[in-house]
């Protein structure tokens, strides 16, 4: 009887916490009703010259998307222990009604969620959290991901690191290792072929590279830079043009090439062009010595 008042005690704090998130999201979008009227009005009044395309040009910070902030809000929940690991989340359903949001948003939301391991998906639509995500100990905060510097300080971390694993791979990647590594190779090409968008296969082939260097905890930590920045593009929309993608594919031949090859000179310089022309893709322009 006891637990059982505790478990309903636990629901009406998390439902309190839950409201008050609701009212916060309610206040956020009537002020940003607001301030769309203010620059509606502005923007009329406003002189061609001083518009966008014309001597001036404004920068505007982008906000957060409503997703954004319902998975940072759940994310908060999750690290403070609301939710503890194992436990199921509330269906998506009575996510969107207590948080005052469509069903899609609450999709967009926690499709990162998953990707970066904090969630499980289950049968029936439910998600858990994760039992164990201690490879997400170390994490960014999520503020950070305002910084307009985000993207590439994430993309320069990699071309630091990746490159090496890449070279690593190439002296001591097994006979097993290079043919799981050709093996996602194809998958994903074949999934490209498709016209599909080929997330997972890119992530799998990756790790395949990043696991035959042989280096449990590089391989661990690159997947985690990997996983942070599909997750920053999905948020933001960034733009990938499928030309753009037969480009790439030519990249991940070669560098496969180079480890087969067991040249770790090659496959190290290749993984390290591979990872900046990534970067300019997101029309990021790193630069390294």
């Amino acid at each position: 009887m006891q637990r059982k008042q505790r478990d309903e005690v636990d629901k009406a704090e998390r439902l309190r916490v839950l409201e008050a998130e609701n009212a916060r999201l309610r206040r956020l979008l009537s002020e940003k009703e607001r301030e769309l009227q203010v620059l509606d009005e502005t923007f009329r009044t406003t002189p061609d010259y001083l518009r966008p395309g014309g001597f001036h040009q404004a920068v505007i910070r982008r906000e957060p998307s409503l997703a954004q902030q319902v998975a940072n809000f759940l994310t908060e929940q999750i690290y403070s222990g609301v939710f503890a690991p194992g436990e199921m989340l509330p269906s998506e359903a009575q996510l969107a009604k207590q948080l005052n949001v469509s069903p899609t948003v609450i999709r967009e939301a926690l499709a990162p969620m998953k990707h970066e391991g904090l969630l499980e998906s289950r049968k029936g639509g439910r998600s858990r959290v994760a039992r164990d995500f201690s490879g997400l100990v170390f994490r960014l905060d999520v503020d950070d991901r305002q910084d307009p510097n985000f993207l590439a300080h994430l993309y320069e971390l990699r071309a630091i690191i990746e490159p090496e694993a890449a070279a690593l791979a190439a002296v001591r990647a097994t006979e097993e290792a290079l043919a799981i590594i050709r093996e996602r190779y194809e998958a994903l090409k074949r999934t490209l072929e498709e016209g599909r968008e080929g997330t997972d296969e890119s992530h799998a082939f990756h790790k395949a590279i990043l696991d035959a260097s042989g280096n449990p905890h590089l391989a661990k930590f690159l997947s985690w830079v990997g996983k942070k920045i599909w997750s920053f593009i999905q948020n933001n929309d960034l733009d990938y043009r499928s030309e753009m993608i037969s480009t790439t594919q030519r990249e991940h031949e070669a560098i496969i090439e180079a480890i087969m090859n067991r040249d770790h000179v090659k496959a190290r310089e290749l993984a390290r062009r591979h990872v900046l022309n990534a970067a300019r893709r997101h029309g990021l322009d790193i630069q390294l010595p």
